[in-house]
């Protein structure tokens, strides 16, 4: 099972080894099912099982580090980091935060670029994306 998913115990979340991210425990068995076919049944049934006893926080409960640790089994990517004083949003696209910049910021391409290049990681994918 270990070659699948990685339990981190920091965080209380279950990250899955291929995709790289971590998965919402309402979705483990969904994900399994949809995104992981290859992996026999009795296998993922077992994950599936398997992560129910443990203690696993939703995306809105998992409260994010202070320090910038690499966590093992996140995908690290390149992005984006906000360089106004005081802000340290983080996007990962230059549009996403061209947008940030403008309405946060009231930014004007005149100003010229206010962010920089960032490696990041996410805990969850998409909506729930931290």
């Amino acid at each position: 099972m270990d070659e699948y998913i990685i339990h981190n115990t920091d965080y209380h979340i279950l990250i899955c080894r291929q995709h790289g991210f971590a998965v919402p425990p309402d979705w483990i068995e969904r994900h399994f099912q949809d995104s992981h076919k290859g992996i026999p049944l009795d296998i993922r049934k077992e994950i599936a099982e398997h992560s129910k006893s443990l203690q696993l926080c939703q995306p809105s409960q998992v409260v994010l580090p202070d320090s910038i640790i690499p966590v093992n089994g996140l995908t690290i990517f390149h992005g984006f980091k906000c360089c106004y004083e005081g802000c340290i949003e983080l996007r990962g696209t230059v549009e996403s935060m061209r947008k940030h910049c403008r309405s946060v910021h009231k930014w004007i391409t005149a100003h010229g670029i206010m962010w920089s290049e960032q490696t990041l990681q996410t805990f969850f994918a998409s909506q729930n994306c931290k």
